[in-house]
């Protein structure tokens, strides 16, 4: 029997702030299975937290990954898509002829989430691979974080009730483009991050009223690479790392150069710099958890 019939193609792009995204599905059997991810790296995000818009040349950049990834669509038969942009575009002074230029020469309309709209279709999915633990115990409280390029997204659950919600104006590339300049001028770069990031997360106020939670629940950009660094493989969308590895890769990204990082991982620059941005948030939050397993969610 032919059960074709039964499997909708459908795909998800994401014009993030450092990578243009594009998640293909299928719903097969009534569950949504992922037939294909592709990233591409794009600079959006550098050009608007440093100059405020979108140059002409990552316009024509994004219009051609774009076109690429439309024929990818087509060679899968997709049949319905979403084109989504967050912090960069949202940001962006020329946002609304970005767009626009979009529209003309790829025939896409690419809906800018704000940031609550963002943040509620993470937190409703992470708040599913919680759920079979809430069952189990309804004490359970976890803080769900999302790192993105340009905002730290922070929610905060007791059982299955969120108590507390806070988007954080200052992300993994948003720290580089501000504190990065001084990487060379100091031998104690780290502690200078860690201070700052003490500063601006504090702020937020987080409330523990049963102490420290139980669990700790992150996605971003960053996730899979730093999963990888770790020798961790996914299970069900999801990569469970012990906090040790963590910190152990953190201190061993501290101490050498990003070129040098960039040779000894085996990665782009511009990935060295959002990993050592992005591991000195996550050690950060590690210290709002009591658990030793942190979960990561791929974005």
């Amino acid at each position: 029997m032919n059960h074709k019939k039964d499997m909708k193609e459908a795909a998800v792009i994401d014009i993030d702030s450092n990578a243009l995204k594009m998640r293909i599905s299928q719903l097969k059997k009534g569950r949504i299975v992922d037939i294909d991810r592709l990233e591409r790296p794009i600079r959006v995000g550098h050009e608007v937290f440093t100059d405020g818009r979108i140059s002409f040349e990552s316009l024509r950049e994004l219009s051609s990954l774009l076109r690429g990834y439309s024929e990818i669509m087509k060679e899968y038969g997709v049949g319905k898509y979403r084109v989504v942009a967050t912090t960069a575009l949202r940001e962006a002074a020329n946002r609304a002829y970005i767009l626009d230029q979009l529209k003309i020469q790829n025939g896409m309309t690419v809906e800018v989430l704000e940031e609550d709209q963002e943040k509620t279709l993470i937190y409703d999915r992470a708040l599913e691979l919680l759920e079979e633990e809430q069952k189990k115990d309804e004490k359970t409280n976890a803080l769900i974080a999302y790192i993105g390029a340009g905002t730290i997204g922070l929610c905060v659950f007791e059982g299955e009730q969120a108590v507390f919600t806070q988007n954080i104006p200052m992300g993994s590339l948003k720290l580089h483009e501000m504190l990065g300049s001084i990487r060379n001028l100091t031998g104690d770069y780290h502690t200078v991050v860690e201070e700052y990031l003490d500063t601006v997360i504090n702020r937020a106020a987080i409330p523990f009223q049963k102490g420290p939670v139980s669990k700790l629940v992150l996605t971003g950009g960053c996730i899979r690479l730093i999963a990888r660094l770790c020798s961790v493989k996914p299970s069900r969308g999801c990569f469970e790392l012990e906090a040790k590895k963590l910190r152990a890769l953190f201190e061993a990204v501290c101490s050498m150069p990003q070129e040098k990082a960039a040779l000894t991982y085996k990665i782009s620059e511009e990935d060295a710099e959002l990993l050592f941005s992005s591991l000195a948030i996550i050690i950060h939050l590690l210290g709002f958890a009591t658990s030793e397993k942190i979960v990561f969610m791929q974005a």
